[in-house]
């Protein structure tokens, strides 16, 4: 599944959140311009610290995530 495509989900399903993915390497620069990093658990965003140790960055727990993800397929195999 397109990684967009599972975000968006996740977005409609807890109605918070807002895509800006452009691609690999804009999503990088957005990290480390960014002055708070709300998201789920990567070494991608991770990086971004190398460059702003104060950086305040928040992340799902993986449990979270395993739920939303549940929730999602759940919602579209009732859909069908």
């Amino acid at each position: 599944m397109d990684d967009n495509v599972l975000i968006d989900k996740i977005i409609h399903t807890t109605g918070i959140g807002e895509n800006v993915s452009k691609g690999v390497i804009d999503d990088w620069h957005l990290c480390i311009g960014a002055k708070e990093i709300y998201c789920a658990f990567t070494n991608f965003t991770l990086s971004a610290m190398l460059f702003d140790k104060n950086k305040k960055i928040k992340m799902l727990s993986l449990l979270l995530q395993i739920l939303m993800v549940i929730n999602i397929f759940t919602m579209k195999m009732t859909q069908n």
